[in-house]
């Protein structure tokens, strides 16, 4: 099944959805290629995709992150730190802490144009002008909070 076709009655799309936070909590986003079909040009978090059949969410996690950044993570056996579920979609949220140097990164480039680090409130600002997905805003605190509840820091 690609990404954006009908889902047929019986099956479900699993889509998982990687943060990386470094230690001054902020995300790592990245900015998507002006020839994509969805959110051409705008900003979004670290990594995301599609389950391939067979795959659990953690396998495809660590498939977007080393696809789309050319980052290794180690995902075995996690679960999710947010799931959200739709009549034929489920989303999985993983946060991974790590303070990457980015220009160390190994973007896939006919998907990804640049990245960065950001703050809470730089992405909400990005948001505010049409320049990121458009997630709900709360989903992006969400996240910056559960970084800081798992990294031990304080909220």
């Amino acid at each position: 099944m690609l990404p954006g076709s009908e889902i047929p009655e019986g099956f479900y799309r699993q889509a998982v959805h990687v943060c990386f936070f470094n230690s001054f909590i902020q995300m790592l986003i990245q900015k998507r290629q002006a020839i994509r079909a969805s959110w051409p040009g705008c900003w979004d978090l670290s990594a995301g995709g599609f389950s391939q059949s067979g795959q659990s969410s953690w396998q495809s996690a660590q498939k977007e992150c080393w696809q789309v950044l050319g980052i290794k993570v180690d995902l075995k056996g996690q679960a999710p730190i947010l799931t959200f579920s739709y009549p034929q979609d489920f989303e999985d949220f993983y946060i991974v802490h790590k303070d990457e140097d980015l220009r160390l990164l190994r973007l896939q480039l006919e998907a990804v144009s640049q990245v960065a680090w950001a703050s809470e409130e730089e992405i909400l600002l990005l948001m505010d002008k049409g320049a990121f997905v458009p997630y709900h805003k709360s989903l992006i605190s969400l996240l910056f909070s559960l970084s800081r509840t798992s990294s031990g820091l304080s909220l």
